[in-house]
């Protein structure tokens, strides 16, 4: 039996959105039901836009929602097998240079508007001589189109059934800009062919570029993909998502403490008629996924949904017996002895407490001794003085304590020291003089102190 292989395409030239990522999950989550192999490929043939802290921040979201790639690929360092096949398409008379500008384009689509006819390209480069074509490239950049054959292109698609698209009225497709710069149409083709793509799911506004892109797989001589198109996703104002985003990027839903599983148990579940399930890991959404279950029809999304389940999310990890916890993070404004109950059973399990933005009053310090394998405590914003640091010396497995927004006195400082395994503690926008940090750590302690500080 073929191994599957699909993969997830984005370009580096913004931040990952929901939308991005629910293409990426349909992606992966197939991938990994057959035991297939994920390709993360970085479409960044845009020299102009592109960047590596794009490219270091769609890692960053990937990882964190649990989407881990088997092999990872570049199409900018694939620019000479790119030009290889240009040569090819040439040699078969498949692609014809063409040097209207952008002006030139959009005054013939106007025109053509007008006219009350489609906006497609007129095929005019097709009927310039060779001298005509000479003292244009001598004057103007040129580009290379694709020449379509008029057909109907026919396919099977796994979420939209039968697709047919009339490629007679479709315009030609630019593959390569004026710049030298190759457009993801011919590039991606070359990729999946190269790389063996078997299955490739993507967005229902690839329609149109699916059928060119089969096209150009027959040409190739090379077998095109199974095709699947889902559903584009619209906010809560019914737009269609874009990498101006910025409420919905992965990077900002992480920082206001949006939950991974949140967002991937979301994603999953939007136009398929089931209920959302926070209690399944991204590994067990797998086993149970299935494209048939999607529709084409617009879904919307919008980030109130998405605290709700977030909140939910946090509840689940925090009552279900069925689970083994990890980690426990409070989000609550108000902390109550009530909250801490439900741990009691669970304290042995849990290694790592997250305060953040709660409210931890002083007589709640003393829950905290009851877990004893607990490796790291955070508390964000929260009252902290020496009474409370001696409560948490019975904690012989703590490690790491992380203290962000609140005050911590000289006294404290010496008090880490007393604390059997601790190894570091965080100090980020903590009130104390970098002159005690300093003379801490130039002492033989067995405690660093690291972070930024406000004197």
């Amino acid at each position: 039996m073929t191994k599957r292989i699909l993969r997830f395409a984005p370009s580096p030239t913004g931040y990952l959105h929901v939308g991005n990522i629910r293409t990426a999950l349909f992606n992966y989550l197939q991938a990994k039901k057959v035991g297939g192999e994920f390709i993360l490929r970085l479409d960044d043939t845009d020299k102009e836009r592109s960047t590596q802290n794009f490219i270091d921040q769609i890692k960053r979201d990937l990882e964190w929602l649990g989407i881990n790639w088997d092999k990872i690929e570049q199409q900018s360092l694939r620019i000479d097998r790119y030009r290889e096949v240009l040569t090819e398409l040439k040699d078969k008379n498949l692609v014809y240079e063409c040097f209207e500008t952008a002006l030139d384009l959009e005054l013939k689509r106007k025109k053509q508007q007008n006219l009350g006819l489609p906006p497609i390209y007129d095929r005019s480069a097709l009927k310039l001589k060779l001298e005509e074509r000479n003292i244009l490239r001598d004057k103007t950049e040129s580009h290379w189109r694709f020449l379509l054959s008029g057909e109907t292109v026919t396919w099977e698609d796994k979420i939209a059934g039968e697709i047919k698209v009339r490629t007679s009225v479709v315009s030609d497709p630019i593959l390569v800009k004026g710049n030298g710069q190759f457009l993801y149409t011919l590039a991606s083709v070359i990729d999946d062919a190269d790389f063996g793509v078997t299955d490739v799911v993507r967005g229902i506004d690839h329609l149109t570029n699916t059928a060119v892109q089969i096209e150009i797989f027959k040409n190739l001589s090379s077998h095109a993909p199974i095709f699947g198109h889902h559903s584009l996703i619209v906010d809560s104002s019914g737009e269609n998502f874009s990498k101006r985003s910025g409420s919905l990027s992965i990077k900002s839903l992480k920082e206001v403490g949006i939950e991974p599983r949140a967002i991937v148990s979301k994603l999953v579940s939007l136009g398929t008629g089931d209920g959302v399930d926070v209690d399944k890991n991204i590994d067990e959404l797998a086993q149970n996924f299935e494209l048939s279950k999607f529709n084409n029809a617009p879904v919307r999304f919008d980030k109130e949904a998405l605290e709700v389940l977030n909140k939910d999310i946090y509840e689940v990890n925090f009552i279900s017996e069925s689970q083994k916890f990890i980690s426990v993070k409070f989000l609550k404004k108000e902390i109550t002895q009530e909250d801490f109950e439900p741990l009691k059973k669970l304290s042995n399990h849990i290694v790592y407490l997250k305060f953040a933005g709660s409210s931890l009053k002083k007589n709640l310090f003393d829950n905290l001794e009851n877990f004893n394998n607990l490796v790291r405590l955070d508390l964000k914003n929260n009252p902290f003085d020496d009474e409370d640091l001696s409560k948490l010396l019975s904690l012989e497995n703590l490690e790491v304590i992380n203290l962000i927004g609140t005050s911590i006195t000289e006294k404290s400082i010496e008090t880490f020291n007393e604390f059997k395994n601790l190894k570091r503690v965080y100090l980020w926008k903590t009130k104390i003089s970098q002159s005690d940090i300093e003379s801490f750590n130039q002492q033989q302690n067995k405690v660093e102190l690291v972070g930024a500080v406000i004197n």
